[in-house]
């Protein structure tokens, strides 16, 4: 006879106490657990059942007597069952292949009870052969070895066995002594795996001319104007050009060199020459080499930062070893945030070349 295990989280007791009512009033054997249930008396209830009904919900699925009760029922066979009372993006994996009723409001209660009652009056689960468990189970081998394979006879993702033949053969794997074994029935898995895979499109070889063509135009694209077809303007930065770190260098020096002739003081070509000779690298090896978002206006910002540090850097250090009044080290700190904008926007600057 029939009997039913309503497995929930006791947030969802409520529900599950209306849905152990209607399925007495059907006439169908359940247990749920009411609350303030020991695991003992639980767990009784558990063995005694025939089917299992996993009420799913967040609280479920976080819930460890709930995911233990599930992962009984997996390994003992139970008819398992499913509804679920709000969105779940994903099922636990002792669900796999098992669609939930949809119970996620009250207009679709009765039609989702109305479909769990039939499906609990359905034939007997469906269960592996018995020559096949016992020699799974069996202590010889060679037995264990042929029982592997004859559930490969259940490959066919359409053979109505075809997930319970899977669910076992993982068993197996997990709980194999010998090494051997447990690789074949590790290589039996990749193969009911790979039979559920979707069919990939039948790949179309291109002909000798498509290939020249398609050669053709991704070293040259073509624009189509008003003068016909023409090769489409290759677009680089000036940061991949030869003329990167001479721009910069000499911006640095004049700048430096300008301050130095206004003020009298040579100490201030030395800060704006250490931004000249660091920028440009750094830059290079973010677009580069580095794993940093550079997207604008991140250049201007990481490079300001980074010009203000080296020069306001160097500045306090010759402040101190020069006794230079503290306007040089203010001086040197908005030249450095100008340089490192500047240098920030450069970056960012494209070419064309044809």
């Amino acid at each position: 006879m029939a009997f039913v295990y309503l497995a929930h989280a006791p947030e969802d007791g409520v529900f599950a106490s209306r849905l152990s009512s209607d399925l007495q009033q059907a006439g169908i054997e359940n247990w749920y657990d009411s609350g303030g249930i020991s695991d003992e008396v639980a767990f009784a209830k558990l063995r005694q059942a025939t089917h299992f009904v996993a009420v799913l919900s967040p609280d479920a699925l976080a819930n460890e007597r709930f995911l233990g009760a599930l992962e009984y029922a997996r390994e003992n066979r139970l008819q398992r069952l499913a509804l679920r009372l709000t969105q779940i993006e994903t099922l636990p994996p002792q669900l796999t292949g098992i669609l939930p009723l949809d119970f996620t409001n009250e207009e679709n209660y009765a039609v989702g009870l109305d479909t769990l009652m039939e499906d609990l009056q359905l034939e007997p689960p469906l269960q592996l052969p018995d020559d096949i468990m016992t020699r799974l189970e069996s202590e010889i081998a060679l037995e264990r070895k042929a029982g592997i394979e004859a559930l490969l006879q259940y490959q066919d993702k359409n053979d109505p066995l075809h997930h319970l033949a899977l669910e076992e053969l993982r068993a197996v794997s997990f709980r194999e002594r010998d090494d051997a074994l447990r690789k074949v029935a590790h290589a039996a898995v990749q193969a009911f795996l790979i039979e559920e895979r979707p069919p990939q499109a039948e790949a179309k070889i291109p002909s000798k001319e498509e290939l020249e063509l398609q050669a053709a135009t991704q070293s040259q694209p073509l624009i189509v104007g008003k003068a016909g077809i023409q090769p489409k303007p290759k677009v680089i930065y000036l940061w991949q050009t030869n003329r990167w770190y001479a721009v910069l260098l000499g911006t640095a020096l004049l700048v430096g060199g300008i301050a130095a002739v206004a003020s009298g003081e040579w100490a201030y070509l030395i800060p704006m020459m250490l931004a000249g000779l660091v920028l440009p690298w750094f830059n290079i090896w973010v677009r580069e080499n580095g794993s940093l978002s550079w997207e604008w206006p991140k250049p201007l910002v990481g490079n300001g930062a980074v010009g203000v540090v080296l020069a306001g850097l160097a500045a306090l250090f010759l402040s101190l070893l020069l006794d230079l009044e503290s306007v040089f080290l203010l001086v040197n700190t908005i030249l450095g945030v100008a340089y490192g904008v500047f240098t920030g926007w450069l970056s960012s600057v494209k070419l064309e070349t044809v």
